[in-house]
């Protein structure tokens, strides 16, 4: 049957086929298998409120195309649907109105989740008619706009041509916008190496031996001035990368289906919030936390925030602590940014204060259709607690609140009397002494010599290396642990290693004499 929609003007055809002509071919075992258009549980999802409305297909394509030393030059697909009641805007440059599209590469390893990788964006250009999301198409009659239910695919190769990509801080994610005056574009022309601007990926990143049980993620998020609900732009798949360091990898996205949402969403076990939950005059973060149990009393807190299309960017992050905290093994990692000389890669300020805790920069913000993490271990138990970020970019607000998993309490106080931070305390222990000397009844409680226990025997006390010295049933005990009788008053010897009182409190006057009822009581010749 014969076509008989719309097609892209002749020029802008040629203009796709000549860029993908003269692009070097992606590297054997690439990815090619063509899945299914957009499901249908997802096609429900994406109704939204009037305008345009930006939602991802099937991603299909994941290709490198360059490497320069340990860092390779990537790329994938681009199908971008418009499920929206209006048709899209997709005018080309100098013309603002037209979509952006970013390239991301995550791994799940170890219970993090890291960004390792990210690309310039790409600006689009002349609009097919095309139903990759299976919503069914209305066309537009020309490549200005792209038509109601109707998609445009960008190849990979396509994607990857470095003359079509710019700088993610010339675009502002919240309002789409964009001005060709002074930009990449009207400023920078000359060749290019083998991954500039392209999605850029470190060899370590990917390595087999260095990230053994590691998962993987591509992501791709598309901006544009009048889409009308950013957060179902972007979306992820997940990826099985193969390969050695120094050659050419292999990224297969053939194995599963797409999924919408952030690839933060891909990180199993987190809890999300997103911040703020409102947005006013400018976008949203979504931050994640992880918090497992060490098992000694400590807690290890993992956190990934990503920046999803707020423009002023974060500059800070802030968590409260409990008074007298411990915090240890601290950290933080970010993405490498390329190309983007207004900005370092310089790891983000700690600052401990014994209140708080909190990472900081002066020069390396959090942008837009990016993650960073922050990690450390705390003696004090999990809870629900506030999460503070800082603003990069002068305004109002100048900092954002939210609710997050963090160090809320100081650890728990078992029945056993000794203070742990673990979740599963120990039975209580029969009377003996505690590490601190402190003699433990068999009620658990810490009690000063000679002040009755609860449960059972008067308390007794303890030496400095902390072994029992005297029982309540006035047995001598020189080993800690060792079981006491259940009766009787105290027992002493005097210089001449004399005994001078029995179990039942008469006094004796020679070692070895008759006491009356309970057996004597005696000293021997050391007078233990």
């Amino acid at each position: 049957m014969t076509d008989t929609r719309p097609q892209k003007p002749v020029i802008a055809t040629a203009a796709v086929i000549v860029l993908a002509a003269i692009m070097p071919a992606p590297a054997s075992g690439q990815s090619r298998h063509v899945k299914n258009p957009i499901s249908a549980d997802r096609a429900a999802d994406v109704e939204g409120p009037g305008g345009a409305d930006i939602v991802i297909g099937e991603l299909n394509a994941f290709s490198q195309f360059g490497r320069s030393g340990d860092i390779v030059g990537c790329a994938l697909d681009s199908p971008v649907c418009n499920a929206g009641p209006d048709p899209l805007d997709w005018f080309g440059n100098p013309d603002p109105r037209h979509p952006f599209m970013i390239f991301n590469m995550y791994r799940g390893m170890g219970g993090r989740f890291e960004q390792i990788g990210q690309s310039w964006v790409k600006h689009g250009f002349a609009s097919a008619q095309a139903n990759a999301c299976g919503l069914g198409c209305t066309p537009w009659p020309d490549s200005t706009r792209t038509g109601v239910g109707c998609s445009d695919t960008y190849s990979v190769g396509l994607n990857a041509m470095q003359t079509g990509l710019g700088p993610r801080s010339e675009i502002n994610p919240w309002t789409g916008s964009f001005t060709y005056a002074g930009s990449h574009f009207a400023t920078q022309g000359g060749s290019h190496d083998a991954i500039q601007h392209r999605l850029q990926i470190h060899d370590a990143d990917l390595d087999p031996a260095l990230n053994v049980g590691a998962s993987y993620f591509c992501e791709l998020y598309v901006v544009a001035h009048d889409d009308t609900d950013h957060m179902n732009s972007v979306a992820w798949e997940p990826v099985v990368v193969s390969g050695q360091p120094g050659g050419t990898w292999t990224l297969d996205i053939s194995g599963a289906n797409t999924q919408s949402g952030a690839a933060i969403e891909a990180w199993t076990g987190a809890t999300s919030t997103v911040i703020p939950q409102q947005p006013m005059a400018d976008g949203r973060c979504i931050l994640s936390a992880v918090v497992t149990d060490n098992g000694d009393g400590t807690w290890h807190y993992e956190y990934a925030l990503y920046n999803h299309d707020m423009d002023r960017k974060v500059a800070s992050l802030s968590l409260p602590l409990p008074s007298g905290t411990t915090v240890t093994n601290t950290g933080f990692h970010a993405v490498a940014s390329h190309d983007e000389p207004e900005y370092s890669n310089d790891a983000w300020a700690l600052q401990l204060d014994g209140t708080s805790i909190a990472w900081s920069t002066t020069d390396n913000p959090l942008r837009w259709g990016t993650l960073y993490n922050f990690r450390f271990d705390a003696d004090a138990e999990p809870g629900d607690v506030s999460v503070t970020l800082g603003m990069f970019e002068a305004g109002t607000p100048t900092a954002l609140a939210g609710t997050t998993v963090g160090p809320a309490g100081p650890p728990p106080v078992c029945d056993d009397g000794e203070v742990t931070g673990s979740e599963h305390c120990e039975p209580p222990s029969v009377n003996g002494c505690g590490p601190d000397c402190l003699w433990l009844c068999g009620d658990g409680i810490a009690h000063p010599p000679e002040e009755p226990c609860d449960d059972t025997g008067e308390s007794a006390d303890c030496d400095a290396d902390c072994t029992p010295v005297e029982c309540g049933d006035a047995v001598l005990n020189l080993t800690a642990g060792e079981t006491c009788d259940d009766g009787g008053e105290s027992s002493t010897c005097d210089d001449d290693c004399t005994a001078v009182a029995c179990g039942d409190g008469n006094v004796n006057e020679s070692a070895g004499e008759a006491c009356d009822p309970p057996d004597n009581l005696h000293c021997d010749a050391s007078c233990e």
